[in-house]
């Protein structure tokens, strides 16, 4: 195993503990639910592309380079919900927006896990192991997923704008960290594959943890009863 497997490999235990023990606090605070739903997919996000890096099997290497979409969606999704509600939640969202988020998610799902052949059109297994992608469903899916990020960032921000003193300090770490994990993330695992970049795909997943371990700190370290309901 080479390093960046093992950054991958890591990445997938740091995320595995923090679940497991933000789901320890309580599953019905909303908070925790999210922070623990995203951490988790962000499990099955570097475990798909640490078998994409190590198979060696075509067929692997091409589901898993379909599944780690399905994953990151599901990171970004959760992301999207959890920021509704850190430290508090201060909206309501529309029942049909609410619709269009699952509907994205279900087709999404069988898309990306039962049609990955349609999505991963080839695959070039190597040192390195590339895919071809097919290009309108990837750019499709390049705009769903760019939108729910920046909304993330621009409810964040928002909130931090009107939010109490008390709350202002917890909500800039998020959004900072947010920021860092949104940006450098999408960049290595979504928009460097417009130019065929595949060198440093395995940085993604490392990047989103400076959102984990911000939100991991505010909601467990620091033991801070205002984020409590």
């Amino acid at each position: 195993m080479d390093y960046k497997a093992l950054l991958l490999f890591l990445a997938a235990i740091l995320n595995l503990i923090m679940s497991l023990i933000i789901i320890r606090r309580g599953w019905k605070n909303p908070i925790n639910k999210y922070f623990s739903l995203m951490t988790f997919f962000n499990i099955l996000w570097a475990g798909g592309l640490l078998l994409f890096r190590l198979s060696n099997n075509y067929e692997v290497v091409r589901f898993s380079a379909s599944f780690i979409y399905f994953a990151s969606l599901l990171v970004v999704l959760n992301l999207f919900y959890f920021t509704i509600h850190f430290p508090f939640k201060n909206v309501n969202l529309n029942d049909y927006f609410k619709k269009i988020l699952s509907f994205i998610f279900y087709v999404a799902s069988l898309y990306f896990l039962f049609f990955y052949q349609k999505f991963s059109l080839s695959v070039k297994i190597n040192y390195l192991n590339t895919v071809v992608y097919e290009p309108i469903a990837y750019l499709i899916f390049t705009i769903v997923l760019s939108i729910l990020m920046l909304l993330a960032i621009v409810h964040l921000w928002l909130k931090y704008l009107k939010a109490d003193k008390i709350f202002k300090r917890s909500i800039f770490l998020v959004l900072l960290g947010v920021i860092v994990g949104v940006a450098a993330g999408s960049y290595f695992n979504l928009y460097a594959m417009y130019f065929d970049e595949f060198r440093f795909y395995y940085l993604g997943p490392l990047f989103t943890l400076a959102i984990n371990f911000v939100a991991f700190y505010l909601i467990f370290l620091k033991k801070d009863k205002k984020l409590e309901y």
